[in-house]
């Protein structure tokens, strides 16, 4: 059916994401400590900037709470009000 999406594409965005901003780094040289410390900044980023995408591609207005959550994760983002919130 040729066509069949057109009336969504007035929706589409950019997302915009690149890799300009990141710089690269060998995990091997963090302790620990500091690699948990990284995990935990990196899921913060993470679900910040899906959140963020979410939102601007209009998600208050989508009638169901959508969340991100790591697999087998004890917590969740809620995208909408970006808060954390347990299971």
């Amino acid at each position: 059916m040729k066509g069949s999406c057109s009336i969504y594409e007035a929706k589409l965005q950019d997302l915009g994401f690149d890799f300009s901003s990141v710089c690269y780094f060998d995990p091997t040289e963090l302790d620990d400590g500091e690699m948990e410390e990284f995990d935990e900044c990196a899921e913060e980023y993470l679900y910040e900037w899906f959140s963020d995408r979410f939102l601007e591609a209009g998600g208050d207005s989508f009638p169901l709470p959508c969340y991100l959550q790591f697999h087998d994760g004890g917590r969740r983002f809620n995208m909408k009000t970006k808060q954390w919130t347990e299971e």
